[in-house]
Parts: structure tokens; C-alpha cells; sequence
């Protein structure tokens, strides 16, 4: 059996890079440092839906938010077929879009939020300006208010939160041995939420300095953002390496290449 890898990613989101890792020999244990529910308002998408002939695109980030989107959606009794062009962030959420039948216009060359800024660049306000966003109650901001300042009327509309769930025993089991070291040999993540919620974790769960504990494996980043968020987060940036594609692919192969 090869090196020991932790997930902490949301439960029930791991499959895909799971099997990836057990299938290149490695072990793979989990603990999930996020979780989603409903935003405590949901007031504005509910509405957003109910007027969606009045935008001209929609947008989405994150599979997450496709998947939630989609719950409002068969709620409110309303066909894919009424939706305006949509735009995606990658080809994960694009697969999201398409599973439910949603047709998908416009996926930008580089997987994150910067490269769709880009990929709208093309079109001026005044092809179709009015734009709807549904995403995580917290988010980065750069995308609504890039598009804002370049003169399209942006919607945003949380369809979900991400909250931090307690691990189990078993989860703690699998991470830190008696002597409060790391069993993992390598960790992974994958949204500054990941990064911020682990570190939560260990210091109100169980009085462990963070920064100390990841400096003591090798980390993974599925991304620039995430990349920076373990930087601010004190981790050494020769501890971290990160995919050149922010897909499960893209991390079992820079895992597969670090630890051959």
C-alpha cells in the first residue's frame, strides 16, 4: 500500500478522486471539513426564478450551486428550456449543468473565476447585460463586481452556505495518532473553505496549532485560490503543490507525479 491521503472535502464529494488514488495505489482517508444547507434566506433566488425571462445569462461556479439551483428550479415548476444562455466556471460544473438537462453556452479556458472574467470579455454590456449569479452565501466577490464595474446588471443569489461539520471518532482516528501527530501523509484541498474550516477543526476541537500540524506532510491545492489561502494560512509553499487543472484529474496527477 502506498502513502496514506486525506480528503476533506464535503462527504459524499470525494468519489471521483477517491477512486483515482485507490486504483494508483494509494490509501485514502477522510475527513470533511465542509458541508452544505440552504442559505437562511431565500427570498432572492425564489424571486430571481419567478422573473428569469428578465436575464440575459446565468452563471455558475460551482457544482454546488448548480445542483441547489436545480432544487428552486423544480420547485417553482420552471423548464430548463425557459433559462437564458448559461455560463460555467469549468468543465465539472458544466457536467453538473448538463446532468440536469441545462444546456451549457459558455466554459472558459482556465477553471476559475478570473477566467470567466475573461471569457466575457467578448461581450459588451449591451449584449445582454443582465446577468444572475446563483452561488454560496459567501463567496469571492471579484466575479460580480468585475462584471459590475464593466457595465452588466448583476444579480446574485445564494442557493446555499457552507457550514463546518463535526468529525466523527473515527474521522479524528484517521487523521491524528496518540501523540497528536499527523497519519495522513499528504492532505488535500480544495476551496479556501477547506483550508479555513481544518484550521477551526484543529484549534477548537482539538487545541492543535494548524499551521504546525500541515507543515509536517505534503498538501495539496486544487487551485491558485486555494493555493493562496494556505499560504496566508502559514503554510510553506515547498509543502504545497498544486494541480495545473482544478479537476479531480488534475489533483490525482499531480499526487500521482509528487508522491511516485
Amino acid at each position: 500500500m502506498g502513502a496514506t491521503i486525506c480528503l476533506t472535502r464535503a462527504e459524499g464529494q470525494n468519489a471521483k478522486l477517491a477512486d483515482r488514488l485507490t486504483s494508483a495505489g494509494f490509501r485514502v482517508v477522510l475527513f470533511p471539513t465542509i458541508a452544505f444547507e440552504p442559505p437562511p434566506d431565500t427570498r432572492i433566488v425564489k424571486t430571481a426564478i419567478a422573473h428569469i425571462a428578465n436575464y440575459d445569462w446565468l452563471v455558475f461556479t460551482s457544482k454546488n450551486a448548480v445542483h441547489f439551483f436545480s432544487d428552486y428550479l423544480r420547485a417553482a415548476d420552471v423548464p430548463t428550456q425557459q433559462l437564458p444562455r448559461t455560463a460555467v466556471v469549468g468543465s465539472a460544473t458544466a457536467r453538473a449543468l448538463e446532468k440536469h438537462g441545462i444546456h451549457v453556452d459558455l466554459i472558459p479556458t482556465d477553471y476559475h473565476a478570473e477566467g470567466l472574467i475573461a471569457a466575457f470579455e467578448q461581450f459588451s454590456p449591451g449584449e445582454g447585460h443582465r446577468v444572475l449569479i446563483p452561488r454560496a452565501l459567501k463567496a469571492r466577490e471579484i466575479l460580480p463586481e468585475t462584471l459590475r464595474e464593466r457595465g452588466f446588471e448583476v444579480t446574485v443569489a445564494p442557493v446555499y452556505q457552507t457550514v463546518r461539520p463535526e468529525p466523527t471518532p473515527n474521522q479524528w482516528a484517521g487523521l491524528v495518532d496518540a501523540d497528536d501527530q499527523p497519519r495522513p501523509d499528504a492532505i488535500v484541498f480544495t476551496s479556501p473553505s477547506t483550508v479555513k474550516n481544518f484550521g477551526d477543526i484543529l484549534i477548537e476541537d482539538a487545541e492543535l496549532d494548524p499551521t504546525h500540524f500541515l507543515n509536517r506532510m505534503q498538501v495539496f491545492s486544487i487551485g491558485a485560490v486555494t493555493t493562496e489561502a494556505l499560504r496566508e494560512a502559514g503554510v510553506e509553499s515547498a509543502r504545497i503543490a498544486q494541480a495545473e487543472k482544478s479537476t479531480s484529474a488534475g489533483l490525482a496527477a499531480v499526487i500521482c507525479n509528487t508522491l511516485a
